[in-house]
């Protein structure tokens, strides 16, 4: 089990979910945060904004500091944060992102390729 997990690759269009500390904390550049969230709008067009995304993350990385005690670190933990204090219709396509991001398929095909040649 340990080696197919280390074979998984993100696909390109999971650039938030790799940055999420950076997305939570403020650390990115707003350009290129300001991009992938414009780009994972165009992927997800008919479930969220991205032009709307980047805005909710700017809100969330003003709220974030504001609750002490709280580092988020995994995407579930942004979206039990969300859910927890009520802010689905605050950050309805942060919310939506990170269920797509939790629920989407990750190809493991070179793996499954390894196990069939033996």
């Amino acid at each position: 089990m340990k080696g197919s997990l280390v074979c998984m690759k993100p696909t390109p269009d999971l650039d938030l979910y790799l940055i999420l500390k950076k997305l939570c904390y403020g650390i990115d550049d707003c350009d290129d945060l300001k991009k992938k969230s414009k780009d994972f709008g165009d992927i997800y067009a008919c479930d969220v904004n991205g032009e709307q995304l980047y805005e909710e993350i700017l809100d969330v990385r003003m709220l974030i500091p504001t609750r002490k005690n709280l580092n988020i670190e995994r995407p579930e933990e942004l979206l039990e944060f969300i859910v927890q204090y009520e802010y689905e219709s605050v950050f309805p396509n942060l919310r939506i992102s990170i269920q797509i991001l939790l629920t989407i398929a990750v190809s493991i095909a070179s793996c499954e390729r390894s196990f069939s040649k033996s």
